[in-house]
């Protein structure tokens, strides 16, 4: 069987989309697209074929338009992949920002199956900057959009129930054609509770703005409590102490988180309005510290 997985804007070792590469490639020839800034040639290595594409972010300057109306090209060539590449199974990690149906429309076209794994919840959280009013009415069209490309799917993933059931009720696509994948991490480690730091931790690769945040940890920081930040560094965090890493690969970041007190999980949210993707997500969170001992938290 070969598998053809679209990354779209999702980096080379993205881990939910990595995850699928590797897994399926245990027993499936992959064609693996993803997103890259840099140089990179097509290579092999075992049954994955990595195709690299390269393409320069728009920076948070530009308007929603202006980032829709930008990736046209590298949509396009994704397009182009999916008419032309050799394979069974489509595997779609999101959707063309420009070209929401076409994929769906082309493989459909050649016979080929469809499997769309669906990360965020798309219909708000897409274009979620745009003011209110026009805002509603993107909303309002994305869930058209999505529920044709549900219906076009063969197999649509959900990374928790909650997610997936309330899709299924606004959709009305059948619940057998439906998967549930969590966004768990892929091993567990038991810390040693003697040797936990006095220490809170933010974990992420993407500077998020947190004003409120900082309040509360000013006051723990005072009360003999540090803050670091794993993964990154801002100048959003100039105004706060702290210690920083860079990108650490998977294995040594959980290692160091379960050295920390406690992480800090921190959503931002547009317009003070409270999306359902953040709902869905705090349940899943809540629901995997419920089914471990309570020296995980």
């Amino acid at each position: 069987m070969k598998i053809l997985i679209i990354g779209y804007m999702h980096p080379k070792l993205d881990k939910r989309v990595f995850r699928t590469v590797r897994t399926l490639s245990k027993s499936n020839e992959i064609i693996y697209q993803y997103w890259t800034d840099k140089e990179e040639k097509k290579y092999q290595d075992g049954n994955i074929t990595y195709m690299p594409i390269k393409y320069t972010k728009e920076t948070n300057k530009d308007s929603p338009f202006e980032k829709l109306i930008n990736r046209r090209a590298f949509d396009k060539i994704i397009c182009d992949l999916i008419e032309n590449e050799d394979y069974d199974i489509l595997y779609m990690h999101h959707f063309l920002a420009s070209r929401p149906l076409n994929p769906f429309k082309i493989a459909k076209k050649r016979n080929k199956k469809i499997v769309y794994d669906i990360h965020e919840y798309h219909p708000e959280n897409f274009l979620a900057e745009l003011p209110a009013i026009i805002g509603d009415l993107k909303t309002a069209v994305i869930w058209r959009l999505f529920k044709k490309q549900l219906n076009l799917s063969n197999l649509a993933i959900f990374v928790s129930d909650e997610t997936r059931d309330d899709i299924i009720n606004k959709t009305k696509i059948s619940k057998e054609k439906t998967f549930i994948m969590p966004n768990y991490a892929s091993f567990s480690i038991k810390p040693d509770i003697q040797k936990k730091r006095k220490e809170i931790v933010l974990v992420g690769k993407t500077t998020r703005k947190i004003e409120d945040e900082k309040k509360l940890l000013n006051i723990l920081i005072k009360k003999g409590f540090s803050f670091k930040v794993i993964g990154m560094d801002s100048k959003e965090f100039d105004d706060i102490p702290h210690t920083a890493t860079s990108f650490l690969p998977y294995n040594e970041m959980m290692e160091e988180l379960s050295k920390a007190s406690f992480s800090l999980i921190s959503y931002n949210t547009v317009k003070k309005k409270l999306q359902k993707r953040y709902i869905c997500t705090s349940i899943q969170i809540l629901r995997f510290y419920s089914c471990r001992n309570a020296s995980y938290y």
